[in-house]
């Protein structure tokens, strides 16, 4: 629920669900995109807000935050999401302090 949560909340700030650019979709040897295949973005400005939002099979951000020069955000995430916008702000903070313009 908080990947969907934070995901919603990156597309109406403005960035697409995915970043359509060269390289990020695998191909098969006969050059056609295999369904689904798709490679984690190696920079900011081509990640959209699906590998940006938290992913619960890999612990949170687990190491895909850190690839893109980005930190934890600093509030813990309570069981019960109570304090999911203030988990949101902290997203938000740090993504605008890497350069993301987001409204």
């Amino acid at each position: 629920m908080t990947h969907e949560y934070v995901e919603s909340r990156l597309m109406k700030a403005g960035l697409p669900y995915l970043q359509d650019q060269a390289g990020l979709w695998r191909k098969e040897a006969d050059g056609t995109y295999t369904d689904g295949g798709r490679y984690s973005p190696k920079s900011l400005g081509a990640a959209g807000a699906h590998d940006l939002a938290p992913n619960p099979v890999r612990g949170g951000f687990g190491t895909a935050w850190q690839k893109l020069g980005l930190k934890h955000p600093k509030t813990e995430l309570a069981a019960d999401l109570s304090n999911i916008d203030d988990f949101v702000k902290d997203v938000f903070h740090e993504l605008r302090a890497k350069g993301l313009n987001l409204k």
